[in-house]
């Protein structure tokens, strides 16, 4: 099944949303920050410990959330609905460095790179249903949302796909 996607407008980054750090002792991939938006809690917890992007796209906000530590970095992408819900969450593999280099190719997309890489990433907020074929990313997906439908979709730049099988992340 193709994805479904009305694309409305470009994403605009925002300052809505700040957090609160996470708590003493929780590291890595139990980080959490409390998110705040316009200065008020709202309840919902994020992976990672620095917000580092915020968006407005079409229904809602994409957040950019980060763990670094000693050897690597790890980033989430999340998708909250207008009233804060979150819709869906992504992150890519590890890297050894910070996001940077980051675009707006199209409506609703991103593109981006890390630090001392030549790789270039793509994200796309897909405002209808994606309910394409399982691929490495789902895996990458919390589990609570595994079988929900896609709303983010993420891949390296030039990934090759080849019928069955994904040379690189595609979701």
């Amino acid at each position: 099944m193709q994805p479904t996607v009305r694309i409305a407008h470009r994403m605009n980054e925002i300052k809505r949303f700040s957090s609160l750090p996470s708590p003493t002792g929780v590291a890595g991939d139990n980080a959490r920050l409390a998110l705040q938006c316009d200065g008020r809690a709202t309840g919902v917890f994020l992976s990672g410990d620095t917000l580092q992007h915020q968006f407005r796209c079409t229904g809602g906000y994409l957040l950019v959330t980060c763990y670094d530590y000693f050897d690597g970095v790890q980033y989430w992408f999340t998708l909250l609905s207008d009233d804060l819900r979150v819709m869906d969450v992504i992150s890519p593999p590890d890297s050894f460095g910070s996001m940077q280099d980051v675009g707006q190719p199209g409506p609703d997309m991103l593109s981006f790179g890390f630090f001392d890489t030549a790789d270039r990433w793509r994200l796309a907020v897909i405002s209808g249903r994606f309910d394409g074929p399982p691929s490495d990313a789902a895996t990458r997906r919390p589990l609570r949302f595994f079988l929900r439908p896609r709303r983010i979709r993420l891949w390296k730049e030039g990934a090759v796909s080849v019928p069955g099988k994904t040379a690189q992340i595609a979701s």
